[in-house]
């Protein structure tokens, strides 16, 4: 019998589409890992730079250094939360397939769809970030310092649009990383309403009684879970 990550198959029709949707959730786990670095390294740039500019500048730069981690349990408690039910989602994938539960893939099914349309939701924030960023570096661009303190004006115009410029490169990546999202998930909701037809038909991914007795088997020996 075919085997995916452990867990043997008796069709092999049956395992290659318990293949495509682990592996779906697999892809996921790292984008959404990958997600979570880029909101991580963005959101250090961005509070390094407003601490930067507000002490060097003072009052004048706009920025308040106290604030610039202000935002730092917003996007701990984002990170953390979209870890974590992705994890979970793969657990519960793993244990449909290996239990034959049609509950659990409707579950999945219905699960993937809300979050490829978060994903969707994502790329257009990003998309919509990108655009603002952009229109604020035309906008220094075409600034001209002529009065006052000509040269701590530029100074502060050229390290604002420093900042602005890795947070924009960081937003196409923000973007291109969603966009990929969203087509997983609506991959691996897909295969999880494939999987449930399936099974309604008659088919099976695995003998409950064989599952039973690996799983005894695994848990004396769990280096074996994966192949």
């Amino acid at each position: 019998m075919p085997a995916v990550l452990g867990i043997e198959i008796l069709d092999g029709g049956m395992a290659g589409l318990a293949k495509k949707l682990l592996n779906a959730h697999i892809c996921v786990i790292v984008l959404v890992l990958l997600c979570d670095l880029m909101n991580v390294i963005r959101y250090a740039i961005q509070a390094s730079a407003v601490a930067s500019i507000s002490k060097k500048f003072g009052e004048k730069s706009g920025f308040e250094e106290d604030g610039a981690m202000g935002g730092l349990p917003i996007v701990l408690a984002t990170i953390i939360g979209a870890t974590l039910c992705i994890s979970i989602a793969f657990l519960l994938a793993r244990s449909a397939v290996d239990g034959n539960n049609r509950y659990a893939l409707r579950c999945i099914c219905w699960c993937d769809g809300c979050c490829g349309c978060f994903s969707f939701c994502t790329l257009i924030q990003a998309v919509i970030g990108i655009l603002g960023v952009s229109s604020m570096k035309s906008s220094l661009d075409g600034l001209a310092c002529t009065s006052g303190d000509a040269e701590g004006c530029q100074e502060f115009t050229n390290a604002l649009n420093s900042m602005l410029g890795t947070v924009n490169l960081l937003l196409i990546l923000l973007a291109a990383i969603a966009g990929c999202q969203a087509f997983t998930f609506c991959f691996g909701a897909f295969n999880a309403n494939e999987a449930d037809q399936a099974i309604q038909a008659g088919l099976k991914f695995t003998d409950v009684n064989i599952a039973i007795v690996n799983k005894q088997s695994q848990s004396m020996q769990p280096w074996k879970m994966f192949p």
